[in-house]
């Protein structure tokens, strides 16, 4: 049987800041509460004893680091993680406002 887990990525700079939307912003970081967010969730596939084949992270910043901290806790080889930007959030539609 095959599993699969799809993960959002912890809480960014922009989520704190509620009137951003940050979807297309590559480049923001994890927030401090995101990054204990990540290692809870590390934490918790750890005690389930959950085992990966593979992990895919988009190249945004927030969800390298996520996934890192996931792995770092599970023990899951950093070197072994699949970045793509084929997973990157590409459109926000209306919420976006003029581009």
């Amino acid at each position: 049987m095959l599993d699969l887990y799809l993960i959002r990525h912890a809480e960014s700079e922009m989520n704190v800041q509620e009137h951003l939307i940050g979807g297309r912003n590559d480049a923001v970081n994890l927030s401090p509460k995101g990054e204990l967010q990540a290692w809870y969730l590390g934490k918790r596939f750890r005690e389930d004893r959950i085992q990966f084949d593979y992990i895919y992270s988009s190249t945004a910043v927030r969800a390298q680091r996520t996934a890192q901290i996931v792995c770092q806790e599970i023990k899951y080889p950093l070197d072994r993680i699949i970045y793509s930007t084929a997973l990157l959030e590409l459109d926000q539609g209306d919420w976006e406002g003029p581009v």
